[in-house]
């Protein structure tokens, strides 16, 4: 008779065990689909550019800055990688928010950056565009990161 009772009793903490662990991994995804960077990380596609020259900001760019929702300059990024099972993986380091850009055009509203055009999805805050200098180096960051990150925006200057 005890025997069958820890039984039931192994089987029913492996199930609340599980039941936490499913919502906690729930949670976390289901805030990675959006939500406030300002408030929480949020899963972000991230994309890489390395054209020379002056940013949105006024400064030249260099490692360590990238393009955002206009919103955002003046913010700094604090950037992880994503974890082979979805969640928030590795630090990858912090980030600047000096510049915009363009992306990908969503169909929705009018952009500001190109005349005639739908909003890109750097205006709207769904990608974010890291400078890095070489295009060889763009492919191993692209090689080592992948196509999204997550992302916790804070005020102020990095």
């Amino acid at each position: 008779m005890r025997n069958d009772n820890t039984k039931y009793i192994l089987i029913s903490i492996l199930i609340i065990l599980l039941t936490i662990w499913a919502i906690g991994k729930y949670q976390l995804t289901a805030s990675a689909r959006g939500g406030d960077p300002f408030a929480e990380p949020v899963k972000i596609r991230a994309t890489c550019y390395c054209d020379d020259g002056a940013t949105a900001s006024g400064c030249n760019t260099r490692y360590g800055i990238v393009a955002s929702k206009p919103e955002y300059i003046g913010c700094v990024a604090c950037v992880y990688a994503i974890a082979d099972d979805g969640s928030i993986g590795d630090f990858i380091g912090y980030f600047e928010v000096l510049d915009t850009g363009y992306g990908r055009e969503t169909g929705k509203g009018q952009s500001s950056i190109l005349q005639g055009k739908s909003l890109g999805t750097i205006e709207t805050g769904e990608t974010i565009d890291f400078y890095i200098p070489t295009m060889h180096q763009v492919e191993e960051w692209m090689d080592k990161y992948g196509d999204f990150v997550f992302i916790k925006l804070y005020n102020g200057k990095g």
